[in-house]
């Protein structure tokens, strides 16, 4: 028997953090019973979606004694609605033997792990949903009889980056033998499976709060050991269910999948267009592929033809029954209330209404073989009745022939039975080994719980709660080593990330005074201060070491002591230990132009671009990564806000590229990866790297922005023509050539109009309503760096969709020769266009460029000058970065080479000399290092 019906889908919208708090933010998300409302903050427009549930969690709650978040208002939807609506109709589909899926999905912080696995007191539908399933099976089995059992398997997986790791496996199994991941693999009846999965029979509710600390635990090191400081991966949660009946020689199996996807924010980019939406693909490529999966069943349901590839990603071919197969399934969308987040809430609630229509067909999972053996029975038992009948009819031979087959079939049975109970015993062997192993896993969480109330120790921080405190290094008596795990000897304390130096810092702990020092150049900062010192640490400091590894301090007697002088212990949270680091942080802009939300994007990204120039030092990429600002107009857009950008600059050949946030953040996953590859090599030798696939650059042909011309239109608006050599802006508002520039009124063949022939049409008010044409005219450049081979300008105008486009042309002067003419009848000719655009606007032009690979030849020289003499520079490498810095923007390279490889002068002499080079060159004042060159490191 099977049934047929659609996705129940679901929303819930969460309380505001404490960034959007302190920041003010406008709520968008309203409902009303099964109606969710949002409002575009821009327009104030209301738009209305309908769900099976639209769950009201943003306030209207309090948090009593055990830290439950209970209902103080009859709208709020605690924890307990949740799974009264959904979890308890999962499981009532489990016992019935259909298959069960819920997932959650949403941008990161939106709430979608809080509804799934829940946080301290408020237990989400995981743990609740495994807590009654075996009250319920403790209930069945002292109230039934002793024929019917019941087994339950676990298993924790996650997709990252397109492997999947087992959170479950051991040191040494196939995960570990693995580096690309588990394979998946299809079978005929089951669909897809992971290959060498871990699959733990557990026997209560307490083996699976065990397993899932475990799991979290491995997902902890694998994300830490990956330096990344939040995870972005997918993770399954898997209870297989078995029900065997003895008696009818049946086995029932339901399998219910807990899927809590990841952030979903750089799947919905918009505007992402040739290689950086390849690259959001390839790094989000789950996400993506089951966006196409759910909008090509929407289209199936409408009748509407469509290709459906479950193999495009391990997501979707994992989920391929939960998605119009074998399955029950909720989708839970979580969305974020506030205003900043609009686009991406927006999209959530787009995504989810598209999955409402998606259709399943759920069949209860008997065993084909047990069901064919209990007719087979029937049927026997049929023709035991007719022989004894009296009406059977049979002679003596018939009787004879039924006997022996009878004696066969019950000779079939009994050997049946005998491995009916032969899988029993080795299902209760199987529950014993794992019962065993999880009493190795009490015992040993139960001695750190003995450490920890008498010897310091580190555990770790992570933006997702659940995963703090996994990762615990005790710091007993004596000096230990921190570092990378290819010093030599290996340290005590091994740490993971491009950040971490071979010997990062040694932390002693002399009768309890625990102290802590880092070792030279190594990355330390306690408190979010940066610390060269020896620190001696307190109770709940917290400790960043490289730009990853973050933990605190925990100090048991010192916490007692505290405890005892009734003193309030602060409640370390990522959250606080961020915004410490961030009031210590120092970036190369005036923070008080940055919102939180930029703000909030700054302090993600400062540790990101340190260890992307860590990286490119390891792999011997001689750039520089560095975080900049770009106001809307110098990236070519007339409105908008400050975006961060960072700034690619190679120091061989001056070249420079912009990246926006999200192509760096894709970008940084694909050098974290080669690093991980080179970490996990136990000799030096570098990774090949294709230079299709370098992801330190941008390819050979990318484009690039020269920079921006803003031309004022207002001539136009009182018909007089405009010509000027213009300034070529970068995003840093540097000057880096001309562009010839030429508007003026015309008539529609594109001849020139004087004011005396165009009726005396002084005022723009006069232009309102009439036919009127003009051109504009980009002649030619001039000054562009000698480092582009080739140029273009294009440009938009008013609210027309297209760009247009000048020819592109070679050298550093370029003709580009380039008229257009622009006609508009008199109904064109409205107020908005002559008063407010032509009159008070702009005409953002860009330049455009590809920039040459080889680069300039002196440059090169001064770099290998100051490589091949490095150690005979005798400057302190502060100061030197310092003025390398200015040179390499200034052009002085070479004078600064020479200066700094001269023997005959000291420190004092040099630095006087360099000022007087960078003064000569318009450089007024040398300003602080932004990081550390790696030109001559």
């Amino acid at each position: 028997m099977s049934q047929i019906e659609n996705i129940k889908v679901v929303v819930r919208v969460r309380p505001f953090n404490d960034r959007e708090k302190a920041s003010n933010s406008l709520r968008i998300i309203d409902m009303e019973g099964e109606t969710t409302i949002i409002v575009n903050p821009q327009t104030q427009e209301p738009r209305k979606f309908n769900f099976d549930h639209s769950y009201w969690s943003h306030d209207g709650f309090a948090i009593n004694a055990e830290g439950y978040s209970e209902p103080s208002n009859p709208k709020y939807v605690d924890q307990k609605k949740i799974f009264h609506d959904l979890g308890e109709d999962m499981l009532r589909n489990a016992w019935e033997g259909y298959n069960c899926t819920i997932f959650a999905y949403g941008q990161t912080g939106s709430g979608k792990s809080y509804s799934i696995m829940g946080y301290l007191g408020n237990k989400g539908l995981v743990p609740k949903l495994c807590e009654e399933l075996f009250k319920q099976i403790d209930n069945k089995s002292t109230s039934s009889s002793s024929d019917k059992t019941y087994q339950v398997q676990f298993s924790m997986l996650e997709i990252y980056n397109e492997h999947v790791r087992d959170l479950l496996a051991k040191k040494g199994g196939p995960r570990q033998q693995q580096p690309e991941g588990l394979r998946i693999r299809q079978s005929a009846t089951g669909g897809f499976y992971v290959q060498d999965l871990s699959c733990v029979p557990v026997g209560s509710y307490r083996d699976i709060e065990l397993r899932i600390d475990e799991g979290n635990r491995n997902k902890t090191i694998a994300a830490t050991n990956m330096n990344d400081r939040s995870s972005r991966a997918h993770t399954i949660v898997t209870l297989k269910f078995a029900q065997v009946n003895m008696q009818a020689k049946t086995t029932t199996t339901a399998i219910i999948n807990l899927v809590d996807l990841a952030g979903s924010e750089r799947a919905n980019q918009t505007g992402a267009t040739g290689q950086r939406l390849e690259e959001s693909k390839k790094i989000n490529q789950s996400l993506s592929e089951l966006g196409n999966i759910i909008k090509g069943l929407c289209d199936k349901s409408a009748g509407k033809s469509a290709q459906l590839n479950f193999r495009n990603s391990k997501l979707t071919m994992l989920l391929k029954n939960a998605l119009g197969g074998n399955s029950k399934t909720i989708m839970i969308a979580a969305l974020s209330p506030a205003a900043e987040n609009f686009d991406q809430t927006l999209s959530t609630l787009r995504y989810a209404d598209r999955a409402k229509s998606i259709k399943t067909q759920a069949k209860v999972n008997e065993s084909e073989t047990e069901k064919l053996i209990r007719e087979l029975i029937t049927e026997k038992e049929k023709l035991l009745a007719e022989l004894q009948s009296a009406k059977s009819g049979y002679v003596g031979e018939d009787l004879e022939r039924m006997k022996r087959q009878q004696a066969e079939e019950i000779e079939q049975y009994e050997e049946q039975l005998h491995d009916q109970r032969k899988i029993q015993k080795e299902w209760a062997n199987k529950l014993k080994s794992a019962t065993e192993e999880i009493q190795k896993l009490v015992e040993a969480e139960n001695k750190d719980e003995r450490e920890k109330k008498k010897t310091p120790y580190f555990w770790n921080l992570n933006e997702d709660p659940s995963l703090c405190g996994k990762i615990v290094h005790f710091i007993k008596v004596g000096k230990h080593r921190i570092g990378n795990r290819k010093a030599k000897p290996r340290p005590h304390l091994v740490l993971h990330g491009p950040s971490i130096a071979l010997e990062h810092a040694v932390v002693e702990n002399r009768k309890s005074v625990v102290t802590l020092t880092a070792e030279k150049g190594a990355k330390l900062l306690v408190n979010g201060e940066e610390r060269t010192d020896e620190v001696q640490l307190k109770h709940n400091d917290r400790v960043l070491f490289g730009n990853t590894n973050l933990f605190v301090f925990h100090h048991p007697k010192e916490q007692e002591r505290l405890t005892k002088q009734n003193q309030i212990l602060q409640s370390i949270t990522w959250e606080f230990a961020q915004d410490e680091i961030l009031k210590h942080a120092k970036a190369d802009f005036d923070q008080d132009d940055h919102d939180a939300l930029l703000k909030e994007h700054m302090l993600e990204l400062i540790p990101l671009v340190d260890d992307a120039n860590e990286m490119a030092k390891i792999f011997k990429k001689n750039l520089q990564f560095k975080i900049v600002l770009v106001p809307p107009v110098l990236r070519g857009k007339s409105t908008g806000q400050l975006e961060i950008c960072i700034s690619v600059y190679n120091l061989d050949n001056e070249n420079e590229y912009l990246w926006d946030r999200n192509t760096f953040v894709d970008k940084r996953c694909e050098m974290l990866s080669l690093y991980e590859e080179y970490e996990g090599r136990e000799f030096e030798e570098l990774p090949n790297i294709d230079k299709r696939d370098d992801p330190f650059c941008d390819k050979a042909d990318a484009e690039t922005l020269v920079g921006v011309v803003s031309v004022p239109l207002v001539t136009l608006a009182f018909g007089e023509s405009f010509t000027d050599n213009m300034l070529i802006r970068n995003y840093n508002g540097e000057c880096v050539g001309h562009l010839n520039v030429y508007l003026g009124p015309c008539d529609a063949s594109g001849y020139d109009k004087k004011q005396a022939d165009n009726d005396e049409i002084y005022e723009p008010d006069d232009l309102v309503g009439k036919d009127m044409s003009f051109k504009i005219k980009l002649n030619e450049a001039s000054d562009i760096p000698a480092r582009f081979t080739k140029t273009w300008c294009t440009y938009k105008l008013y609210h027309n969709p297209d760009s247009v486009l000048t020819k592109k042309v070679n050298g550093n002067n370029p003709k580009y020769d380039h008229t257009e003419v622009f006609s508009f009848k008199g109904e064109e000719a409205t107020h908005g266009f002559v008063l407010e655009y032509l009159k008070n606007a702009f005409l953002l032009v860009e330049v455009k460029g590809y920039q040459s690979n080889t680069g300039n030849v002196p440059r090169k020289t001064s770099v290998s000058r100051l490589r091949e003499n490095k150690s005979k520079i005798d400057m302190n490498q502060e100061d030197l970065d310092v003025f390398l810095q200015q040179a390499l923007r200034s052009g002085a390279l070479d004078e600064i080479a020479t200066i700094v490889l001269n023997g005959e002068l000291n420190e004092s002499d040099k630095i006087a000399e360099m000022k007087r080079v960078m003064y000569s060159n318009g450089i007024m004042e040398v300003g602080p290092p932004t990081s550390k060159l790696c030109t001559i490191q």
